[in-house]
């Protein structure tokens, strides 16, 4: 069960990396857990609502998380999570 966090998080991963190179970081030692709270940063060029996706796949795993536009994170977010080209 420990190895399907780190799975899990390239799958994600991996449905944003289409048609452009992308990159991601992770920072080292973290280890995230369904009691903190994540935020998605929609990319303004991104015309699939892939913010929706990333969302909906972290929620359905139990996770609390939400998306929006930089200028709008809440104060009470742990961890951001960005995608794009």
């Amino acid at each position: 069960m420990i190895y399907l966090k780190p799975i899990f998080l390239l799958a994600i991963f991996a449905l944003t990396a289409c048609s452009s190179n992308q990159s991601q970081y992770i920072v080292p030692g973290v280890s995230l857990n369904k009691t903190d709270k994540y935020y998605v940063i929609r990319d303004n060029s991104d015309e699939r609502n892939l913010d929706n996706l990333i969302v909906e796949a972290l929620s359905d795993r139990g996770y609390t998380v939400s998306s929006g536009p930089k200028i709008d994170i809440p104060e009470n977010i742990n961890y951001l999570i960005y995608y794009g080209s």
